[in-house]
């Protein structure tokens, strides 16, 4: 279970090292979140390995 607390909305997506490398570079990619409009935000892990998280405040869809 990983917990995120935030101090505004915010988008939040937690994704595996491949994804994370796309989002990285631009191209698609995919994600567990989305947008968290209130603070602690719960996630299930949904696999083993390396799990990486990101925020971020635009509201642009990133695929």
């Amino acid at each position: 279970m990983v917990e995120v607390t935030l101090t505004s909305g915010a988008n939040v997506c937690l994704m595996n090292s491949s994804d994370f490398s796309s989002y990285k570079n631009g191209r698609p990619h995919r994600c567990i979140g989305g947008l968290a409009t209130r603070s602690r935000v719960r996630f299930q892990i949904p696999s083993s390995g390396h799990t990486r998280g990101t925020t971020f405040f635009d509201t642009t869809p990133r695929s």
